[in-house]
This record gives structure tokens, C-alpha cells and sequence, in this order.
């Protein structure tokens, strides 16, 4: 089979030269670029597109990396339609993606992941800090999903978390009529989850209504940390510090099974909320399973609603209100900031927050 080093010995020129020539490149004579390319087609030679790429300085690669997701990494509820969004966005514009998993949050990727061979990558969720300064060190431009950090030159995108909570707590309360409503969630160091909480203690405010608090559960165990964009959004709602309440927060392996545990404990208490908002789907299904197991009816006695309308929202009885979070759109959105960054990687910071929309059901 003929190789390259064949064509650049044909021709009496370097291999860097046939290949260059082969591209196109305008660092080559035109006279030597025919003379190449007729030598390769007298020999049937098929050029790597992947070689030729990179003698332009153009890899057509970009990276997409999934942060501390648990296996499997890529059927996750949320970032699996992300990376399909992604996928078809990068197809449309020519680009390939390659795939990588984190294993912690100080964790940097392998060397090969690492290197010069992508244009630019896409993290998506919890990206650590170490990570994101070793590709700014290497000049790769970086597109955040699901997080905010304090760098130059990136782009984040975010579903707008606080604006689809705000849309829930509207329709519990504005809607429904209701006004003693619960939070649950198993922690509030996911970024999305604080912005949800957010929500949750403003509407409450706006409407001039006391949180509901009960004194017979702990307060939020604050000690797990937060993410590196809690103190922006802090500010950004006007806060000076995470505003604690008496309200479920249980943390297991599995979020339904939080959800149940929580519940549960809030049944015990013998003050009930006449309506739970779960911060995930996983939690809310949960708790309905605990409200209908002590003989509780959703929504008479108490109504429970979601967020992120994962498949199992419409296969719970009652079936779920929650948010639909449109994530193709942040995979796409994702992509076409990513290739702006690759064609000006000096541009600003910026925050996209991509809508959402609330979905009723019958469980609220």
C-alpha cells in the first residue's frame, strides 16, 4: 500500500511537504502541489483526512467530557439527551466529537484526552477546577455545562433553574392556593439544586408568605461544601449567605430512595406541608411513594411536584408535575458557542440560560 513517505520520495520533496501539499496548504508552491497530487492519484493514494487536518491546524475534533456521573455515564436522564443535542449539532457543522468520563472532582483527564488533537472541549457539570486551568494553559478554548466558575474566556450553559422553580413555586401557590409548601432535596452543593432553592425562598418572599419550617426536622446540614459558583449566585440573588430552614434533606445512594426516607421522617413529625417540592424528579417520585404507603392521598392531602421531567414522571401514579428541562437545546447551545470560542478564543465570559417549561400533571 502506498504511504505518504512513498509520495514525498516520488516527488523529492519532505513527508511534511507532500502532506502540507496534499491539504492545500498555501505554504506550498502550487506547481508542487499538482505535481503531489498527481503522483498520488497515479498510485491510488487515499490521504488520512485526520492528518491532513492537523497539517491545517485543524483537528475537526472536540472533546466532551461527563464529570462525576455515575455509570452508566452517557444514559444519564439528564446528560444523555445533552450529548445527543451535541452530537447532532456537531454533525451539522463538520466537527467530531470524542468522549470522555471524569473519576473525581480534583480529577485531570488522561494525556492523550489532553493533547493538541482537540479544538476545543465541552464540560459538562462540576468541572474541576484543575481540569479547566490545564486546558486554558493549553490555549484548548472550553464551553461549561450545568456550572459557573470565575475564568476568562469561557461560555456556560445553564438551564435556567431558578426561572423554571420560580414557574413551579407560581403554580403551587398562585394556582393551586397553596401555602405551606416543603423543600426537599438531598443537598444543595449541586449548583442547580441552590438555584432551585433559590426560587423556592424568593416566591415565598414576593408573595409575603413564611417559609415553611419545621422545628421537629434538622436544619440543612451545610457541611458537604458547595460548588466553585455558589458565591456568584449568591450575589447575583442578593444573599449573603445560604438561607437554612427546618426541611428534609436526607442523603442515600439512590435519589428516590432519599426522597422516600425523607418523607418519611416529615410524616413523623405530624406537621405536614400541604404540598412538597422535590428538587429532582427522583426525589418527588419518592416522595409519593412515602405519602401513599402511610395512606396519604397526591395532590388531596398533600401534592408533590418535580423537576427535570424524567421518563419515570409520567409512569408514577399520580403522574408528576415538574419541569421539563429542554436538554438537546443546551447540547446544541453547547456546541455553537464552542465553535465561536474556536474562532475568537479571546471573547468574554458569558452566561446563557436556556429556557424550560412547566409541565402540570395531576400529582400537583
Amino acid at each position: 500500500m502506498m504511504k505518504l513517505d512513498d509520495i514525498a520520495a516520488l516527488a523529492k520533496v519532505s513527508k511534511t511537504t507532500a502532506s502540507r501539499a496534499l491539504a492545500d496548504s498555501p505554504l506550498v508552491k502550487e506547481e508542487t502541489k499538482a505535481l503531489i497530487r498527481e503522483i498520488a492519484k497515479a498510485h491510488n493514494y487515499k490521504p488520512n483526512t485526520l492528518a491532513s487536518a492537523f497539517a491545517r491546524k485543524k483537528s475537526g475534533i472536540i472533546g466532551f467530557c461527563l464529570l462525576n456521573k455515575d455509570h452508566p455515564s452517557f444514559g444519564h436522564p439528564f446528560f444523555g439527551p445533552v450529548l445527543d443535542g451535541a452530537l447532532e449539532q456537531a454533525r451539522k457543522d463538520n466537527y467530531h466529537i470524542i468522549l470522555a468520563a471524569n473519576k473525581g472532582s480534583d480529577y485531570v483527564f488522561e494525556e492523550p484526552f489532553m493533547q493538541d488533537c482537540i479544538e476545543g472541549v465541552v464540560l459538562s457539570s462540576f468541572a474541576p477546577a484543575k481540569a479547566v486551568q490545564e486546558f486554558k494553559k493549553r490555549g484548548i478554548p472550553q464551553v461549561l455545562i450545568n456550572d459557573v466558575l470565575n475564568t476568562e474566556n469561557n461560555t456556560f450553559i445553564m438551564d435556567d433553574n431558578y426561572g423554571g422553580a420560580y414557574q413551579l413555586m407560581q403554580h403551587l401557590m398562585k394556582d393551586k392556593g397553596h401555602f405551606r409548601i416543603g423543600f426537599l432535596t438531598d443537598r444543595l452543593s449541586h449548583t442547580s439544586y441552590l438555584l432551585r432553592y433559590f426560587a423556592y425562598i424568593d416566591a415565598h418572599r414576593d408573595a409575603g408568605l413564611p417559609v415553611y419550617s419545621n422545628d421537629k426536622l434538622p436544619l440543612f446540614d451545610l457541611e458537604g461544601g458547595f460548588s466553585l459558583s455558589s458565591d456568584y449566585y449568591l450575589k447575583k440573588y442578593g444573599y449573603d449567605d445560604i438561607p437554612r430552614i427546618g426541611s428534609p434533606m436526607v442523603v442515600v445512594g439512590v435519589k428516590s430512595a432519599a426522597g422516600y426516607e425523607a418523607v418519611k421522617q416529615l410524616i413523623a413529625t405530624g406537621d405536614l406541608p400541604s404540598a412538597i417540592f422535590a428538587v429532582s424528579d427522583s426525589l418527588a417520585i419518592g416522595a409519593i411513594h412515602a405519602l401513599q404507603d402511610a395512606g396519604l392521598r397526591v395532590p388531596e392531602d398533600v401534592a408533590v411536584v418535580g423537576y427535570d421531567d424524567i421518563i419515570s414522571s409520567t409512569a408514577v401514579r399520580p403522574a408528576l408535575t415538574t419541569v421539563r428541562v429542554n436538554r438537546k437545546e443546551i447540547g446544541r447551545t453547547a456546541i455553537q458557542e464552542l465553535e465561536k470560542l474556536i474562532e475568537n478564543p479571546e471573547q468574554e465570559t458569558k452566561i446563557i440560560y436556556i429556557k424550560n417549561h412547566l409541565i402540570v400533571r395531576k400529582s400537583s
